[in-house]
C-alpha cells in the first residue's frame, strides 16, 4: 500500500468518526420479530420443512392417533418411548399403542440406564417428545432437557416425532435466550434440532440418520 493511499484511509476514518466501547449502534429490525402469530407460524414451517423434516397439521379437538397411524405405516417400529412430560398423559397413547401392536414406555419405567440405551438405539424404536420452543426464523426445535425430558429419546431413535404447540414459536434464537432457558434455574441441557440428522462425510454425498434421527416429524396444533 502506497503512502498516499494509506494517508486517504486514514483521514476518511478521521472524517467518519471513532467508535468507542460505550457507543451502541442501532441494528435494523429483524424481519422476523416484526411478524404477527400466523406469519410466525407460516415461516416456522416453511423452514422446518425445508430443513428435511415433515409436518402434520393437528386441529383442536382431533383425535392424534389417526396421526400417529399414517406416520408410522409402512415402517417396522416395535415401540414408542416417550419422556415423562404431562402432555401425554392427556393423549391417551397407551390405547393407541396398543391397537397397533406396540409397546408405549416412558423413559422413567427403565431399571438401568443399559436397558435403556438398548431400546432408545433399536431400529424399531420411536422417540415421541415435546418441546420449550421453536424457532421461525431456522425451523429450529429447542428441547430443555431435565427431570422428565430424557435427552435420548430426541437423538437416539431412527424416528423423532415432536409435538409443537403454536404458541411455542418464536421470531429468533434472542427470544429463546431471552425466555431464561439458559439461567441458573434452567435445564442442565438444551438441544437445538434443525432438521432430522445429516452427514455430507462420505465422499460429500448427504445421508440422513448417520448420527441420529433420519426421520423427524413434527406435529404442529394450536
Amino acid at each position: 500500500m502506497s503512502q498516499n493511499t494509506r494517508d486517504r484511509i486514514l483521514n476518511r476514518l478521521k472524517k467518519a468518526g471513532t467508535m468507542t466501547p460505550d457507543m451502541h449502534v442501532e441494528l435494523p429490525p429483524l424481519p422476523h420479530a416484526m411478524m404477527d402469530s400466523d406469519e410466525l407460524v407460516q415461516s416456522f414451517i416453511l423452514n422446518v420443512t425445508a430443513a428435511g423434516a415433515e409436518v402434520h397439521h393437528v386441529e383442536q379437538g382431533q383425535d392424534m392417533s389417526n396421526i400417529l397411524t399414517e406416520i408410522i405405516k409402512d415402517t417396522e417400529l416395535t415401540r414408542f418411548i416417550v419422556n415423562d412430560d404431562t402432555v401425554f398423559k392427556h393423549l391417551e397413547l397407551d390405547i393407541w399403542a396398543a391397537k397397533q401392536g406396540l409397546a408405549l414406555i416412558r423413559a422413567s419405567e427403565f431399571n438401568d440406564r443399559r436397558s435403556y440405551t438398548d431400546a432408545v438405539f433399536d431400529v424399531g424404536t420411536a422417540g415421541f417428545t415435546t418441546v420449550d420452543y421453536a424457532v421461525a426464523e431456522s425451523g429450529t426445535l429447542v428441547i430443555g432437557h431435565h427431570q422428565g425430558h430424557a435427552r435420548l429419546i430426541s437423538l437416539a431413535p431412527m424416528i423423532h416425532i415432536v409435538l409443537v404447540r403454536t404458541d411455542q414459536i418464536v421470531p429468533v434464537y434472542d427470544d429463546v435466550i431471552a425466555q431464561g432457558l439458559f439461567n441458573d434455574e434452567g435445564p442442565s441441557q438444551v438441544t437445538w434440532i434443525t432438521g432430522p440428522s445429516m452427514t455430507a462425510d462420505i465422499q460429500a454425498t448427504p445421508f440422513k440418520g448417520m448420527h441420529g434421527p433420519k426421520r423427524l416429524v413434527v406435529l404442529l396444533r394450536k
